[in-house]
């Protein structure tokens, strides 16, 4: 099965080890990413600190984009989708500092990555239960459709 690459975009704001944690857990990823972008939305905490160390740990390109202000959740995601645009991404995966991936997660999204312009992962809570999760997605209006059912 061929992987269309996939570039991670995160958005962080002063909680180092969450970040850390999530770093690690993308560099367990197989296949891996073609890359990874982080916008540090001005942190004041251990960030860089920890950026410097996933420089060195990551298998893959790891690039820092520090905002001079903390622009929020949303305009992170922008100046991360804008700036992993620039560097050729065709997949964009956008994440919070605060989750960890499974290690086979690409994988179980390059199926479907010829069929559809846009996947939303499932998630699980803290007792490893699924939490919200939409698979149907209208990308001209950039809405989820709801989904009858118990989807789980």
């Amino acid at each position: 099965m061929t992987y269309p690459p996939v570039t991670v975009v995160v958005a962080t704001f002063n909680r180092a080890d969450y970040l850390a944690r999530l770093l690690d857990s993308l560099g367990k990823l197989d296949p891996a990413p073609a890359a990874v972008v982080v916008v540090d939305n001005a942190s004041t905490d251990s960030t860089t600190e920890v950026l410097e160390a996933a420089r060195v740990a990551l298998p893959v390109p790891l690039t820092v984009h520090r905002l001079p202000v903390n622009a929020g959740g949303s305009g992170g995601f922008s100046a991360g989708v804008e700036r992993a645009l620039a560097d050729g991404a065709e997949w964009v995966w956008l994440m919070d500092d605060d989750v960890e991936v499974l290690p086979d997660a690409l994988a179980a999204f390059a199926p479907w990555q010829h069929k559809y312009r846009c996947l939303h992962g499932r998630r699980l809570d803290h007792n490893d239960e699924p939490f919200f999760w939409q698979h149907r997605f209208n990308a001209f209006l950039g809405v989820h459709f709801p989904v009858p059912g118990d989807v789980f």
